[in-house]
């Protein structure tokens, strides 16, 4: 994790401190597990690995935000709602 990460992640917690979390559930990826161990030490709340959540592929979406997607493949944004299976191209 960079530098910049660690400091979203500290700017993070400080906005979620008193949102009353009492879990943090992350994928076992090691980004996952670095921002929750932040965030489990700054919130004082067990972190808990969970390896049926996965980062989706976004394929030609990736490193897009939502502005640009919508503008860009509104159609595709569309379908995307309708369940866990859909797939952007290159996903």
């Amino acid at each position: 994790m960079t530098l910049e990460g660690v400091a979203q992640i500290q700017k993070i917690s400080l906005i979620l401190a008193n949102k009353h979390i009492s879990r943090i559930y992350s994928s076992p990826t090691l980004s996952s597990v670095q921002t929750s161990k932040i965030l489990e030490n700054n919130l004082e709340v067990k972190h808990k690995i969970e390896n049926d959540i996965r980062p989706r592929d976004m394929g030609i979406v990736q490193g897009m935000n939502y502005r640009d997607v919508q503008k860009n493949y509104s159609d595709l944004l569309s379908k995307s709602t309708f369940g866990i299976d859909f797939r952007f191209p290159e996903g």
